[in-house]
């Protein structure tokens, strides 16, 4: 049922003109980290520890303004803190800047390091790119890019990837064009192929493991992978479209997903063991 909660959202969401007399605020680059830096040193101090991470989880949280509230924002920060355990952790769909905060104000003392992809919203009234990692491990950010190729309500977003290094590990969280509102009947699986070829120039082999929402069940052909996770990753369907995955021949990943207890999300969270080879 469309409850009064999405009603009002719907209403506030097209009444974004606010937006336009601080549009500073909304068009610039912007992201929140918390990366220590020596005095100094434009050389993070982060980049000498070496932590391994053992552990990763992705997942697509569903925070999409039109259906916030701050019981669901509640039940997205008891998920993390009380059924995710890792040592990274990369959410997708933290659209909601207030979300983003809470979540990272809420999971600190367990999750201490945080970096969000860029926080600048599309056309001033569009969304963020919605991305964000926990980990307990010092982060040290690479690069965020925004995907070239976007259709149907997607033009309203920022959506794209970030890389990180993680304890010696590059780390890529990732969300692509989804099938949802494609009111112009856009080809979705070119344009996925598009942002897959644009995540492969930006990235390399070595050390690096790809995680998020990756919105087609055909990954594993694109990537020339083999996944060895088969479970369905959302709750109302049979498949199987959040990975995380390697093309590292010294890294091995065990997969499965994690069922949570009154999941907040149409998403299931993914945990993967990482083991190295060498």
């Amino acid at each position: 049922m469309f409850s009064f909660v999405v009603f009002c959202n719907v209403i506030l969401y097209i009444l974004r003109v606010f937006r336009f007399f601080c549009f500073g605020y909304y068009t610039n680059d912007k992201f929140l980290t918390n990366e220590y830096k020596e005095p100094g040193n434009t050389i993070p101090l982060t980049s000498r520890i070496l932590i391994e991470p053992q552990s990763i989880i992705t997942w697509n949280v569903h925070g999409l303004s039109l259906y916030l509230d701050s019981m669901t924002i509640s039940r997205i920060i008891d998920t993390i803190n009380h059924y995710l355990e890792s040592d990274i952790i990369c959410l997708q769909e933290c659209f909601d800047e207030q979300l983003i905060r809470e979540i990272i104000k809420n999971t600190k003392i367990k999750y201490w390091y945080h970096q969000t992809g860029n926080l600048k919203k599309k056309y001033i009234v569009g969304e963020n790119s919605g991305l964000l990692i926990l980990s307990k491990i010092p982060i040290t950010f690479i690069s965020f890019n925004s995907f070239h190729d976007k259709a149907g309500i997607e033009t309203l977003s920022n959506k794209g990837f970030m890389i990180c290094n993680i304890g010696g590990l590059t780390i890529v969280n990732a969300h692509l064009q989804s099938h949802e509102c494609n009111i112009c009947c856009s080809p979705i699986n070119t344009i996925i192929n598009y942002q897959i070829k644009q995540i492969k120039n930006k990235t390399h082999d070595e050390n690096t493991i790809y995680c998020g929402d990756f919105n087609t069940e055909f990954i594993d052909k694109q990537f020339d992978i083999s996944l060895n996770n088969f479970k369905s990753t959302l709750t109302n369907e049979k498949f199987a479209i959040d990975y995380i995955f390697t093309r590292e021949n010294n890294i091995t990943l065990d997969v499965d997903v994690i069922e949570v207890p009154n999941n907040p999300s149409d998403h299931k969270p993914m945990i993967a063991t990482i083991n190295n080879k060498i």
